[in-house]
Parts: C-alpha cells; sequence; structure tokens
C-alpha cells in the first residue's frame, strides 16, 4: 500500500517508494541473521513464491545467500531526485532531471531537463549517465576521495580572456552529477601550466582518472613521493588532487560547458 498509493502523489513518488522498499529487503537480506539462518531463508523462499512464479528453488537461493557477503558495492540512482537549481553549490549522483510542479502542466506529472527545458538534447545526458553507471563501474567501485583545486594564473586568464575563477565549483558539480566523490574545492596555492592529477592515497586509481579523462583534459598524472611538497591540500582523507592549470583555460571553450549537463 505504501508503495502503490496513487492518490495524493505521482508516479516519480511512487518509483521512489518502492525504491525505498527494495533497499531495506537487500538491507535486510544481507544481514547476518538471515544469511547465518537457512530456515529464516525458506521461510522468505516460501512467502515470496506464493507471490512470484519462479524457476529458482530454495536449495538454490540458499546456495547463491553466501554470495552475498561479498555484495560490498551496490549503487543505487534515481532520476526522479528533485535536483537544486542552485547546481554551482550543490549537486548529487543522477541529478539531470527534475518533476516540476504539476499545476504548470495542467496537473500531469512530467520530467524535464535541469537547465533549458527547450533544450531537447539535455535528455541526452541521462543516457550518458547511464553509460558511464553501467559500463564503466570501476570508478564507482574505487570510490576515491577527489579534491579540485583552481591553479589557474590569474595574469594568464587575462591574457587569453578567461575567467580564472569559478572553473572547480563547476567542475565538481558535474563530476558530482556522474558519482564522483569530490570531496572538497580548494584554490592551489601554487600555479600550473598544465592540469595535473595528483595521487596521494593508496591506490592507483587507474580507472577513476581514466573516466575523469572524459570530462577534463588532463596533462598529468603523478604520484608525488612523500615529503615533496609538489601540492598542498587542507583537507584530510583525499586520495586524488585534481588541480586546473593554464592549458584547462586552452583546452575548454568557454561557451560549451554547463553545469547542468
Amino acid at each position: 500500500m505504501y508503495a502503490r498509493s496513487r492518490h495524493s502523489t505521482s508516479d516519480f513518488d511512487r518509483s521512489l517508494r518502492q525504491q525505498i522498499i527494495v533497499k531495506a529487503i537487500m538491507k535486510q537480506l544481507t544481514s547476518k541473521d538471515i544469511l547465518l539462518s537457512p530456515s529464516k531463508i525458506k521461510n522468505l523462499y516460501d512467502n515470496y513464491v506464493a507471490m512470484v512464479k519462479t524457476n529458482i528453488t530454495s536449495d538454490e537461493m540458499i546456495g547463491m545467500s553466501r554470495y552475498a557477503y561479498d555484495l560490498k558495492h551496490i549503487f543505487s540512482f534515481g532520476f526522479t531526485t528533485d535536483c537544486s537549481n542552485s547546481a554551482w553549490k550543490y549537486s548529487i549522483p543522477a541529478c539531470f532531471l527534475i518533476a516540476p510542479p504539476r499545476e504548470l502542466f495542467n496537473g500531469e506529472a512530467v520530467m524535464i531537463p535541469v537547465g533549458p527545458a527547450s533544450d531537447p538534447s539535455f535528455y541526452t545526458y541521462t543516457q550518458k549517465f547511464a553509460f558511464y553507471a553501467l559500463h564503466n563501474q570501476e570508478y564507482l567501485i574505487e570510490n576515491a576521495n577527489i579534491v579540485i583545486q583552481n591553479g589557474i594564473d590569474k595574469k594568464y586568464a587575462k591574457q587569453v580572456k578567461r575567467k580564472p575563477d569559478g572553473h572547480a565549483n563547476a567542475i565538481a558539480s558535474k563530476l558530482r552529477k556522474y558519482a564522483f566523490n569530490v570531496i572538497n574545492v580548494e584554490n592551489a596555492q601554487n600555479n600550473l601550466t598544465g592540469t595535473t592529477v595528483f595521487i596521494i592515497g593508496a591506490g592507483e586509481y587507474e580507472h577513476t582518472i581514466e573516466t575523469l579523462r572524459n570530462f577534463i583534459p588532463i596533462d598529468n598524472v603523478i604520484k608525488p613521493e612523500l615529503g615533496t611538497g609538489e601540492f598542498i591540500t587542507t583537507t584530510t582523507g583525499v586520495d586524488l588532487v585534481l588541480e586546473l592549470g593554464n592549458s584547462y583555460l586552452d583546452r575548454t571553450d568557454p561557451g560549451n560547458f554547463s553545469y547542468y549537463k
């Protein structure tokens, strides 16, 4: 009844409630109390087959349940989330569509892109996100903590007639939409010529870096030796520092970037 009620809310709210229920079921099914109790699994199976037709036997389900502890990475992203329009400051995974007030559409439940609703091309970004989330999951599994720094020299920005500020915040917002774990945005202590990724965590994060290249023109990847002082970050628990250099202005088109996409 909780999931299916449609009297006071929209279909999008219904789908969100369904997701809440499925997540709660997954949490219960992977709990130790159930995994260590075949009898509980048997009871669950009996209740399940009373409502759902399946060719999986109870013994097969019990056998498969031992793999539940290996499910360390379960991702859930919903396009039905009502995204904040303050995209420069706040962004969440899959934040590409919004459900506007129904009274604006004669009571119909509709979804439109965050950004210019008159531009149909913005819908293609939901497909782009789905491609990364479904076919490029390694960066999600690595789940690197990323800090983005602006190391663009203001004199150089003036020389090429580009704004020196705001780029790191815009990129952070966009990357968060694609489920990168951007934990902070900072101003760099030193200016750089080339945009550089510094690896300061314990891993190599090769899939994360490779996926980042689809969004940002990266010139260098450096794993500095401890104490070399090649970078400074005030944030703790960082795995990767992405510092934008002057080359970012050379290799990007100021008219094409949108943090809505």
